[in-house]
């Protein structure tokens, strides 16, 4: 019973208890529920608009650096619960990172560089309930009238850092909202002091919408039309440029990541789709990463594009309004590899670029380019397939590849591929194929303005080119900078039919026949400071070919090629270039009015090479000052020839001579001459002949005009000397020359006879007589003082008119003005003749002429039995028989004006006679009458001296005997150079002893006889030099001038008279 008592009791405390516990419970949770609504209504009822504003502006610009200035914030809780909804009239953020700037900055910035932006009326709902959970969920969101203003002065001076570096997220929230309204006007403007750069967007239209949930995460579709405008480094865009954005963006927040799906920008005439995914990375610190990334551009014709480029762009390119074409183009960029934005921004050590393909192509367009004023070019067939694959990871790995480049414009076709490896090597390889074919006539249209230019015939060629790239940077896609290239190599092979070039303005003309051309070329390296070791080999053939010019010269080759090879070597300072070139023709002929020169078996080979440093001349040098002090005087007075011989070279070509280094030798196997002002037919043969600029050498040269045939071989030295030096340089010329035959007749025939066609008047055989005197007769004949040669000439046999010569020799030495004619040996039927003469100008006060004549062997009948008309013209020439030798030396001074100065004259001679016979025949036989000498036999004379001289305008023979068998006779005498003449045949022993004698008196064309004494009348001589001034009025450079064509004349007249006409058919 107790324990039934106790239990229930037991029972009633519990149950009490409980419900106490309850009461409690109750009570502490409906005062936890009261006190947040009422903590909730005190805060509703503190934070009033004002306060609100103020707070909000307060702690905004604390955590910022900028000032942040929003008016009228307001907010709604119980009304709209669970959203929280805020709203403010407007809000502007001023940037404060630009306050501090010195004014060498600000000065370049615009006004308003630290507002950054501003809106009107700004209202949005947050989602307190999601907040609870950390997600932010909005609703409602408008924004009036935003505008953003984005001002820097570089990378590092902006006035959009506002957000301290200490401020982190540590984990993104989760952000969803619905439609976003955005109320227009909507500027963007971007200002970049150093790009320079000044751009402003206005945006016309943008929507953001929430689309159906998809997944995890949220997508928006962001939809944006604005027009863009401008300038960038000084470049303006003709006006707003209209865009527009459209497409889905995801937002995924673990991670962070945002994603465009078929996002479009569209411009103008070009439509592109981007498909992309952006990631944060999980450290808070480093930029995002594009995880995936691909771009598809296309455009159906790029010409419609250009109407944007900047109006200050378009006007340095001339006729650009007149750009006409259709050019499609499709693109395609996909990013192979993840890429973290920190890279771009240089932050780490790590590649600065990202990994991706890029495609192109052109499939078929035309395109028309204006070309000044003549007809516009116009390009068709445009095609173009090229991929870039690029992979930093794996420099080995990426590569351009131009699978396909074509171009034709009017009769041209060009096709190109290429492919460069190894982009990220520092030592891309590049590989390229070019084929081109054309209608030169047609492209030449296009290509060459000039109406007066004319090219026909047709091309095909094609060219490799291989090389290496040694990039400074090894990013070529950030700055090609190539410090050389290395193993370049072009191989080549190109040809032309029926090549054909003229040029009207210049009368220029050429043809060539089946032109082929083959080029190989090797380059080690190219740098700015370094060419080593560059090779280029050259091959060109041809069938024919002809180059006619403006002078009416026409020049043909026959199956003619070339052989080249150029090569550059050195570094630094001191690069040098060279080459070889063979030319091998079948024949070569040019053709001139009234010239014709062909050559069979042509070989010219060249090799030629720059130097380091200009050459220098020996320190030999001749100087412009006289020999004497009266040169120059003399000079100043007188009209002369030039005192030195001095080329008249121009411009560049005394430069390249002085660093060229060229070899040449060119030989001929054969080859003719024919000149209408010259009637014979010229040949010559087994020519070579070499050159290195500093001498020419004639190894071996046949030729022959007429009957006339020579070979010589000879050498001209101090050339690149000469033509380079600005003083009078020294020309050494040496010449060999041995003749076969001279016929002087048929040379001198050959040249009246052309004179004949030249002219197409008669020839005249007969020297004009000297008339009177000019000024062209003063002319004072210097022999120039650089000048030293050393001629030597040999002939076999030689014929002026019927007279036959041989051997004959001689040296011509020109030495510092002075010209001898050394050992002058003619050989003939009746003597031998030795001649030394010498011209001397090295001193113009002492100009003179000196003669030696040696003549050995005179003997008189060969003599006139060689010249029968002289025994005709002289009977009593006819009557002396016997051998005579004589030596004559003689000497007399010239004055500047090449008139003898007649009082110098003087002179030697020395006569030896061997049985010398007279008949008793004609003046010889009334001498001996009246001499008392009787008999009819001949006077023999076995052995004769004489000595004469001349001086004072006489020749003056001295006393000499005669003895004839029992006769002894003393002969003297006298002559001017006028004729008149004195000689007395004195008979001083005879069989009758009286003394007696006879004078030979009168001149030479009338010769008197007179008794006289046995010796010599006193006086006599005297008379015969008073007219001495009579002569004294002689111009030599005239009298040998008429001289020389008196002796041409004769020659010729006498192959004329006996119709030696010899010249031969030429085709």
């Amino acid at each position: 019973m107790k324990n039934t008592t106790s239990n229930s009791n037991k029972t009633k405390r519990s149950s009490h208890t409980l419900r106490n516990i309850a009461i409690i419970s109750a009570c502490c949770i409906g005062h936890l529920l009261i006190l947040p609504v009422l903590a909730l209504a005190g805060i509703t009822i503190y934070l009033t608009p004002e306060r609100l504003t103020r707070l909000v502006n307060k702690e905004g610009s604390k955590y910022l650096y900028a000032n942040v200035k929003a008016s009228n914030v307001d907010y709604t809780l119980w009304s709209t619960f669970p959203r929280l909804c805020i709203s403010a009239d407007s809000v502007r953020i001023v940037s404060r990172t630009l306050d501090s700037l010195p004014d060498s900055i600000s000065s370049r910035l615009p006004e308003n560089a630290s507002s950054l932006a501003s809106t009107g009326r700004v209202s949005a709902s947050v989602n307190i309930l999601k907040a609870i959970k950390g997600e932010i969920g909005l609703s409602g969101v408008r924004i009036a009238n935003p505008t953003v203003n984005l001002v820097a002065f570089n990378n590092n001076i902006n006035n959009f850092s506002i957000i301290p570096s200490s401020f982190k997220i540590k984990k993104m929230p989760r952000i969803s909202a619905d439609t976003i309204v955005i109320g227009r006007p909507i500027t963007v403007d971007y200002f970049n002091a150093s790009a320079p750069c000044d751009v402003a967007v206005n945006i016309t239209d943008a929507l953001i919408a929430r689309q159906p949930d998809k997944g995890s995460a949220d997508t928006y579709r962001v939809k944006i039309a604005a027009n863009a405008g401008g300038s960038f480094s000084g470049y303006s865009l003709p006006g707003d440029i209209p865009l527009a954005m459209n497409g889905i963006i995801g937002l995924d927040f673990d991670p962070l990541s945002i994603r465009l799906s078929d996002y479009s920008l569209d411009l103008p005439g070009l439509h592109s789709v981007a498909d992309m995914e952006m990631q944060a990375e999980q450290d808070g610190k480093s930029l995002p990463s594009i995880r995936r990334l691909a771009v598809d551009i296309n455009t159906p014709d790029i010409s419609n594009l250009l109407k944007y480029i900047p109006e200050n762009l378009t006007d340095k390119i001339n006729n650009f309004s007149d750009f006409e074409g259709h050019l499609p183009l499709s693109a395609n960029f996909i990013l192979s590899a993840p890429y973290a934005l920190d890279n771009f921004s240089g932050s780490n050590t790590r590649p600065d670029i990202p990994a991706f393909s890029l495609r192109a192509e052109v499939p078929e367009g035309e395109l028309t380019l204006p070309l000044g004023g003549s007809k516009p070019l116009e390009i068709s067939g445009i095609a173009l397939k090229a991929i870039l694959n690029i992979d930093p990871c794996t420099p080995l790995a990426s590569l351009l590849n131009v699978e396909r480049c074509r171009l034709v414009a009017d009769g041209a076709e060009l096709s190109l591929s290429a492919k460069a490896t190894e982009l990220f090597s520092g030592d891309p390889i590049i590989n390229a194929d070019i084929s081109c074919k054309a209608n030169l006539k047609k492209a030449s249209t296009a290509f060459i303005p000039s109406k007066s230019v004319k090219i026909a015939g047709n091309l095909d060629g094609t060219t490799h080119v291989s090389c290496r790239l040694s990039l400074i940077n090894k990013n070529p896609l950030n700055e090609i900078n190539a410090k050389s290239i290395k193993d370049v190599n072009v191989k080549g092979e190109y040809r032309i039919e029926s090549f054909y070039l003229a040029d009207a303005a210049s009368k220029l003309s050429a043809r060539l026949s089946d032109l082929s051309v083959n080029l190989a070329s090797h380059l080690p390296e190219i740098s700015a400071s370094s060419l080593s070791s560059a090779n280029l080999s050259l091959t060109a053939s041809a069938g024919h070919g002809n180059i006619s010019t403006g002078d009416s010269v026409d020049t043909s080759l026959h199956n003619a090629s070339i052989n080249a090879r150029i090569y550059a070597a050195g570094k630094h300072s001191n690069p040098s270039v060279g080459g070889k070139a063979t030319l091998i023709a079948d024949s070569l002929a040019t053709t001139s009015p009234g010239l014709h020169f062909s050559s069979q078996g042509v070989l010219l080979a060249l090799n030629a090479s720059m130097r380091h440093t200009p050459w220098s001349a020996p320190t030999k040098s001749f100087g412009q000052e006289a020999s004497s002090s009266e040169d120059s005087i003399i000079m100043s007075r007188t009209p002369h020839t030039p005192l030195y011989l001095s080329p008249s070279l121009s411009g560049i070509l005394p430069d390249i001579l002085s660093l060229a280094n060229i070899k040449a030798d060119i030989e001929a196997k054969s080859g003719t001459l024919i000149s209408d002002s010259y009637d014979a037919q010229n040949s010559f043969s087994d020519l070579h002949a070499s050159t290195n600029l500093d001498s020419v050498y004639i190894e071996s040269l046949r030729i022959k005009t007429g009957s006339t045939s020579a070979s010589i071989s000879g050498s001209v030295k101090g050339v690149r000397e000469f033509l380079t030096s600005p003083s009078p340089a020294l020309l050494v010329v040496s010449l060999d020359a041995d003749l076969d035959c001279v016929d002087i007749n048929k040379l001198s025939g050959a040249y009246y006879r052309g004179q004949e066609k030249a002219t197409g008047k008669p020839a005249v055989y007969e020297a004009p007589k000297p008339g009177a005197y000019t000024a062209a007769d003063s002319l004072c004949i210097l022999i120039p003082r650089n000048l030293a040669a050393d001629i030597r000439l040999r002939s076999e046999s030689a014929k002026y008119m019927d007279w036959e010569f041989s051997p004959l020799s001689t040296q011509i030495i020109i030495d510092n003005g002075v010209a001898t004619l050394h050992n002058l040996t003619v050989g003939a039927p009746y003597c031998t003749a030795i001649v030394d003469w010498t011209y001397s100008t090295a001193d113009l006060n002492d100009i003179f002429m000196q003669l030696h004549a040696d003549v050995k062997n005179f003997e008189f009948r060969d003599f006139l039995t060689q010249f029968p008309s002289l025994s005709e013209e002289n009977p009593q020439l006819a009557n002396l028989s016997g051998s005579v030798s004589a030596e004559a030396d003689g000497k007399f001074l010239m004055f500047p004006d090449m008139f003898l100065n007649v009082e110098s004259m003087k002179g030697d001679v020395n006569i030896d006679g061997e049985d010398i016979e007279f008949k008793r025949e004609g003046k010889i036989a009334g001498i001996t009458h009246l001499m008392l000498i009787k008999g009819d036999n001949p006077l023999a004379v076995p052995s004769l001296k004489i000595h004469g001289s001349f001086h004072d305008n006489l020749l003056q023979v001295d006393p000499f005997t005669i003895k004839c068998g029992g006769y002894e006779l003393l002969v003297a005498g006298v002559n001017n150079l006028e004729g008149e003449m004195y000689y007395h045949l004195g008979l001083v022993n005879n069989p009758f002893h009286l003394p007696f004698g006879i004078n030979i008196v009168g001149n030479y064309h009338h010769p008197g006889i007179r008794f006289g004494g046995s010796g010599v009348k006193d006086g006599r001589e005297r008379e015969i030099s008073s007219p001495l001034e009579s002569t004294a009025d002689v111009n030599i450079m005239r009298q040998l001038k008429y001289g020389w064509l008196l002796f041409i004349e004769n020659a010729a007249k006498y192959d004329h008279l006996n119709n030696h006409s010899y010249m031969s058919d030429v085709e």
